[in-house]
C-alpha cells in the first residue's frame, strides 16, 4: 500500500524559493514560474520529498533526457587533455559530448552505472556548464526526471 504524502508542502523538492516568494516548480510550465505557495499548504498529487530527489540513484539528466551536453569554449579548456577524447566536433561546428548505447536509447559518456543502481559521472568536477547549471530540484532536473519517468508529469 503507498505510504500517503505528508501533509504539506513544505518537505516537497518542488517548492522553489526565488526573490524570497515560494513556488511550486513542479506545476511550472515552460518558462512560466509555477503557482506561489505556502510552507503549509496541502501537499499534492506531485510531491516528492527532497529526500527522495538526489543525483546518486537518479542520472536522469545524464540518461536519455536529454540528447546532448553542449561544450563551449570555457569547458573543452575545464576537461583539459584527460577528457578531450569525450568531445565530439560536428560538421555544422556544433560541440558536445558523446552518447552512447543503452537499452532505452543513449548516456553521457562519463555515466556510469554502479552494480547497486547508484550512477555516479567520471568526470564531474570538470564538467560542462550546462551539467553545473541542472541542479538537484532545478526545473531541469524536474523536466529530465519526467522524461525517464521518475517523477509525475503534469497534463494541464
Amino acid at each position: 500500500m503507498p505510504v500517503p504524502p505528508p501533509s504539506t508542502c513544505a518537505s516537497c523538492a518542488w517548492l522553489s524559493t526565488s526573490d524570497g516568494t515560494l513556488t511550486c516548480q513542479g506545476r511550472a510550465i515552460g518558462d512560466a514560474p509555477g503557482p506561489e505557495r505556502l510552507r503549509t499548504d496541502p501537499a499534492c498529487e506531485l510531491y516528492e520529498s527532497q529526500r527522495s530527489v538526489g543525483c546518486d540513484d537518479c542520472g536522469a539528466c545524464c540518461r536519455e533526457a536529454y540528447d546532448s551536453v553542449p561544450v563551449e569554449p570555457a569547458d573543452a579548456e575545464r576537461l583539459g587533455p584527460t577528457y578531450q577524447d569525450r568531445i565530439r566536433v560536428h560538421d555544422d561546428g556544433w560541440t558536445d559530448l558523446h552518447r552512447v548505447p543503452t537499452a532505452c536509447g543513449t548516456r553521457c559518456i562519463a555515466l556510469h552505472n554502479r552494480d547497486n543502481g547508484y550512477f555516479y559521472c567520471d568526470m564531474y568536477d570538470q564538467r560542462p556548464q550546462t551539467c553545473r547549471d541542472v541542479a538537484i530540484g532545478s526545473a531541469g532536473c524536474l523536466f529530465a526526471r519526467r522524461r525517464v519517468g521518475l517523477s509525475v508529469n503534469i497534463t494541464t
